[in-house]
């Protein structure tokens, strides 16, 4: 940072959450807590009594290790508690000392034999089957295995996880509701996370029988373009489709999805529309930072959990669908204190449509007290406090309208046409303010709303008569040279309507004349 004179800064310090690593016959870093995406270090311990070690096994948390059968491993560590344990077996040497190869063992064969049946007496024989049963559905516990063009994990007796691809050069990807291995048939309940990421995956079908899509789990798919996700996912995770800078196509088929976690669509150049189900509970921070060509978002007041961040530098977000399940507006709230930009909402079903200028935040230096003090210009700011979680003060909204006038006209124009239009609750004397503005500056309105082709504003102006005889001069050759013939057209009729000339009608009563 680069400062001249005497200046004041101020830091301004966020907490790190951190998950806890539990490690079973081992030890890790000398903390047991670590923020997400942190690399952790862990080491087996030494056993004696012949025993060595075998290989690590993830007992919750699915992480990836680097490698499962080194003494010293590691992973990055997710956002989510980790509970890993290193396994051991009896070494070669000690099982080899310990194996009788003598043939004749002076064991007498027929010893608990039935007298009659000739059939070994094992009365607990039921009894270790069912021990042995449960210790092949542990010994199955986290074993990856491939299928097909995946590979998956055992998460316990019943669900699978998928944890990656077969080869690298996998592009086209349908994750199954159920695989099969060692004779037993898994449903797949899960993505893991990191399971795709940096992958040449162009297309993803998800299944239906997948509930959650782990953290990073398509990070960095630039080859990515487009994903289907099943009717019964429920969390979208972290960074989950980060960085994925050709993914065009995203189709939730969810009915059930309830969170989508941090960084989940940030860094997405190409995403221009998102359309959030009336089932999402919680935006994760930053769920779309970044989003450089995000025009419009659609969602639903059911959203109760709305993190910090979620919108900002998306600097072509300009409009918002609310629509009301529960008549809250918490979320309009939140969306607008995300953005200093300009912001246009349509709230169903009640029919209000509201914009809300942008503003900024300036610093002015105080040499002599060796501060600075932030100002705010533009009347973005006053219009946001309109707006509260039970509703919006429209009194208030419109009283405002002098201040916009004044610093953004443009706006000006979009909110004196939304409020005559969509007129919620305003007052007579009110709309006498919008519509003497629109009146008397029509000729400069007309020149702003015919190359944007808005046909429906016009025809309001036209319906209205709101456009005096002087302002058409300009306006029908500019609607002629920006061919919008269906513009030009309701302004040639609302000319000829109301500012004709009608040829005088006479009559005579001399028959003279007739002559």
């Amino acid at each position: 940072v680069s400062l001249t004179g005497n200046q004041t800064l101020y830091a301004h310090w966020t907490a790190v959450k951190k998950y806890g690593v539990t490690i079973y016959n081992g030890t890790g870093n000398k903390t047991e807590m670590y923020p997400a995406g942190t690399s952790v270090r862990v080491k087996a311990d030494s056993l004696e009594n012949g025993m060595e070690f075998s290989k690590w096994v993830v007992l919750s948390g699915n992480i990836k290790l680097e490698n499962e059968s080194d003494i010293e491993t590691s992973f990055t560590m997710p956002e989510r508690s980790v509970v890993i344990q290193a396994v051991y077996e009896k070494s070669q040497a000690d099982t080899d000392a310990g194996t009788d190869t003598d043939t004749d063992t002076g064991t007498d064969t027929d010893a608990g034999k039935d007298a009659d049946t000739g059939k070994t007496d094992t009365p607990e024989a039921d009894t270790e089957q069912d021990d042995e049963d449960d210790e092949e559905d542990e010994s199955d516990l986290w074993t990856e295995f491939i299928s097909g063009k995946i590979r998956y994990e055992v998460m316990d007796g019943k669900e699978a996880a998928v944890v990656g691809l077969k080869t690298k050069q996998v592009t086209k990807v349908k994750i199954p509701s159920t695989v099969s291995y060692d004779g037993r048939i898994y449903k797949v309940t899960e993505i893991s996370d990191y399971a795709f990421k940096k992958s040449s995956v162009t297309e993803v079908v998800i299944a239906d029988s997948v509930k959650e899509i782990g953290t990073s789990a398509f990070l960095g798919c630039k080859k990515l373009v487009k994903v289907t996700i099943g009717a019964n996912t429920t969390k979208i995770g972290t960074k989950a489709f980060k960085d994925c800078s050709e993914l065009k196509t995203i189709i939730v088929r969810s009915k059930k999805l309830k969170r989508i976690g941090k960084n989940a669509f940030s860094a997405r150049e190409d995403l221009e529309s998102v359309s959030i189900p009336k089932t999402v509970e919680t935006l994760g921070r930053y769920a779309f930072y970044n989003c450089k060509k995000l025009k419009s978002i659609s969602l639903y007041d059911s959203v109760e959990d709305y993190y910090d961040g979620v919108i900002k530098q998306c600097h072509c977000l300009e409009e918002v669908k609310l629509t009301q399940l529960r008549g809250d507006y918490s979320v309009m709230k939140e969306l607008l204190a995300d953005t200093d930009r300009r912001l246009h909402f349509r709230i169903e079903p009640c029919g209000l449509q509201l914009t809300f200028p942008a503003y900024v935040y300036n610093f002015v230096e105080d040499v002599e007290a060796r501060v600075l003090h932030h100002k705010i210009e533009g009347s973005g700011y006053p219009y946001r406090e309109c707006v509260t979680r039970k509703g919006v003060d429209l009194l208030a909204y419109d009283r405002l309208f002098s201040q916009v006038v004044n610093d953004d006209y443009r706006t000006a124009i979009e909110i004196a046409c939304d409020r005559l239009m969509y007129p919620v609750e305003l007052e007579n004397h009110l709309r006498e303010q919008y519509e003497q503005y629109l009146e008397q500056n029509a000729e400069v309105i007309l020149k702003v709303l015919i190359p944007e082709n808005k046909v429906e504003e016009i025809s309001y102006l036209c319906a209205s008569c709101l456009i005096p005889e002087a302002a058409l001069a300009d306006a029908l050759p500019l609607a002629s040279e920006e061919k919008m013939s269906q513009i030009a057209a309701i302004l040639m009729e609302y000319q000829r309507s109301n500012f004709g000339k009608k040829k005088a009608s006479t009559m005579s009563l001399d028959r003279s004349e007739e002559r």
